[in-house]
């Protein structure tokens, strides 16, 4: 991928760890929204029993919950045909049965209570265009809900997963969520990449360190530089062989200069055209926080700006909420029942005594407004 960007200043890398908290817009569970899923076709899935049929009213009774049985049964469903056309609207529907002991009570979208419809996978996500969707009427126990789902494909191609779950606004999710679709998007912009470290690493000077414990994570923490960077070269164009001198530089830098003698102590670097790099991975426990009280807990994040007042551009933003959704999945099929929450290295750096700007106004701002939520 080749983008262009300004060129400040190449300092090697004295780099230190950073990043602020964000807050979810509702609770998140670890057990649901996943990153794969089954081919999306276009035809409807009825894993319910169920006589619906185009004129059937919104809300109507359903015989079919089962003693014991899940909270919440997929009646039917109507998926979009993949492949989807990026920026494209979308049409698709959901039909729900509630299977409980308390009504589903209908809300506006943007309401601070209520049950809505809400994208699963991971939850509460914007990539098909819309977080929240109403339920037409009140649901009580024994009954289903028709609700028709208009949204936009994602303007990243890739594969996208099409899956969808009640919320009871600020209280839960309801389990379980439809069935995860994969679609396809294409005609967009390219596709973000997650690069491994055996793409920059030499044999020389491999990545080591502790085995991550992906039961002990508890939040991941974003960084930045700490300094003006030439993020491009002396051609001014970004490719992924700058990515790949900054790490082998950083790494150099790590195990040499200052007579660290650990390797590299970033999991993860978020490049200018969004791309993620796994320094340490999902393998290596974080080094980059100051401490073991505050490196064990965190997964650290470094986005890669030229300069520390200055925010990262829209495709790292889509790039560190693709590595926060990787990590949270990672820590969640290892059993860690914990949601990460997003933090600063200003945040984590006082359990070690210490204090530091990381990762920088304009990123600690975005922080606290929720923009790397997935």
């Amino acid at each position: 991928m080749r983008s262009r960007f300004p060129t400040p200043l190449l300092v090697p890398a004295l780099l230190v760890a950073c990043a602020p908290d964000s807050w979810p817009l509702a609770p998140k569970p670890h057990d649901t929204g996943t990153s794969s899923g089954t081919p999306a076709t276009p035809t409807d899935t009825a894993p319910g029993t169920s006589t619906d049929t185009a004129t059937d009213p919104d809300v109507a009774p359903w015989s079919g919950c089962a003693a014991g049985g899940p909270e919440v049964v997929v009646v039917s469903e109507r998926v979009p045909p993949s492949p989807v056309v990026a920026g494209s609207t979308l049409a698709g529907e959901v039909v729900l049965a509630n299977c409980g002991t308390g009504t589903w009570r209908a809300a506006a979208a943007d309401a601070a209570t209520g049950h809505k419809l809400a994208p699963a996978s991971p939850p509460g996500n914007a990539d098909w265009g819309v977080t929240r969707l109403p339920l037409p009427a009140d649901v009580p126990p024994g009954h289903r809900v028709r609700v028709p789902i208009t949204a936009t494909a994602p303007a990243r191609d890739g594969t996208w997963t099409w899956q969808w779950l009640v919320l009871d606004e600020w209280v839960r999710w309801l389990a379980p969520a439809t069935p995860a679709h994969v679609l396809e998007v294409t005609g967009g912009l390219p596709a973000l990449e997650v690069h491994p470290a055996s793409e920059w690493e030499s044999s020389a000077e491999p990545v080591d360190g502790p085995d991550m414990e992906l039961l002990a994570l508890r939040y991941v923490t974003i960084h930045y530089p700490g300094v003006a960077m030439d993020l491009d070269g002396d051609d001014d164009v970004y490719e992924d062989q700058d990515t790949i001198d900054f790490l082998r530089n950083l790494q150099h830098y790590s195990l040499t200069l200052n007579d660290r003698g650990w390797t590299i102590g970033y999991n993860s670097i978020i490049a200018p055209d969004g791309d993620e790099w796994e320094a340490r991975g999902h393998q290596v426990r974080n080094a980059a926080s100051g401490c073991l009280d505050a490196n064990r807990p965190g997964y650290t994040l470094m986005i890669q700006t030229a300069d520390i007042d200055l925010p990262p551009n829209e495709a790292q933003v889509e790039g560190a909420r693709r590595a926060v959704a990787r990590i949270r999945a990672a820590a969640a099929a290892a059993g860690n029942p914990h949601t990460l929450v997003i933090n600063g290295h200003r945040d984590v750096a006082p359990l070690c005594g210490l204090g530091t700007a990381c990762p920088g106004e304009p990123i600690y701002d975005m922080l606290g407004r929720g923009a790397f939520e997935p």
